[in-house]
């Protein structure tokens, strides 16, 4: 099966162009960025300015950014992603924003007390008790009238709208995908894929099935402990650490900023290309623990 990066002058290219509407989608993306902040737009920011830092990507700030502000308004994400990340944070929006974001939204009405008689029927019945009563009565058809009211125009949304809150090294998964393209459009419909498909995956404790997280760890241990029994022999003696110790990161991460830029993009190629997170990953961060430890086993 052919790569699918193609290398020009000694950098990576991609030959795909988006459709106008995936372009105009975008930019609708990046607007409600614009118009409405969220709280969790300070913790996006905190790990973009992480992925920043690094020699290799500062030069992709703008751009970076956008993609990862536009992924985050994109309520569609969250019907997509192949492992739920953590169960939403769900909040009451306007029903006619809800398109803006690309998601219907939950529309289950919220419920509110209905408003019944309840006068007294005590004989002879006090003045007072019955004028409370009342008062009651016309209380809780107020409170069942804006309930109402506020379930026709109002529904649910996440926040943020993908889906997920952002996490640690999010912006580094997306990062390497500029070296591929100049289009940011581009980038976001391949990171877009890359993270409902895999990413998401890495991220997730809630399932141990083929190609999550937990399951990825089993197999580098196994392999390890298989293939490596000195490595692992001799981390657990001299130098007092597990191997998952070191290779949880760079599993989690898909071995960006622990790998060299054309090994991941490398290592990414043959990920698509096999379309499974394993288990190509696992013997990748074997090879790399025994060549790049400096751990030298008699």
């Amino acid at each position: 099966m052919h790569s699918l990066f193609t290398n020009v002058e000694g950098r990576y290219t991609v030959g795909a162009a988006a459709a106008p509407s995936r372009r105009e989608r975008f930019h609708q993306l990046l607007q409600l960025w614009q118009d409405v902040e969220f709280c969790t737009d300070a913790w996006l920011e905190i790990d973009l300015q992480d992925t920043m830092n690094s020699d290799a990507f500062f030069t992709f700030e703008s751009e970076l950014r956008s993609v990862m502000y536009a992924v985050s308004r994109d309520a569609s994400i969250a019907s997509q992603l192949t492992t739920t990340v953590h169960s939403p944070i769900l909040t009451d929006v306007p029903k006619n924003v809800l398109p803006h974001y690309g998601s219907a939204g939950d529309m289950a009405p919220l419920s509110g007390p209905s408003g019944g008689d309840s006068r007294s029927s005590a004989a002879g019945g006090a003045t007072n008790a019955t004028n409370a009563a009342n008062a009651a009565n016309a209380n809780a058809a107020a409170v069942a009238s804006a309930a109402l009211l506020l379930s026709s125009t109002t529904a649910k949304l996440s926040v943020p709208p993908c889906g997920f809150v952002p996490f640690q090294g999010q912006a580094a998964l997306c990062a390497p995908l500029l070296y591929l393209t100049e289009d940011r459009v581009v980038v976001f419909e391949m990171y877009r894929r890359m993270l409902t498909r895999y990413w998401s995956r890495l991220q997730s404790v809630a399932s141990s099935e083929r190609g999550s997280l937990l399951w990825l760890c089993v197999l580098f241990e196994s392999l390890m402990r298989t293939h490596l029994p000195q490595v692992c022999e001799h981390m657990a003696t001299q130098l007092g650490v597990q191997p998952l110790q070191y290779a949880l990161p760079w599993i989690r991460l898909a071995f960006v900023n622990f790998f060299m830029l054309e090994e991941v993009l490398t290592l990414w190629d043959r990920l698509l290309v096999s379309g499974a997170l394993c288990p190509r990953p696992c013997h990748s961060v074997c090879e790399h623990a025994r060549t790049r430890l400096c751990v030298e086993v008699p």
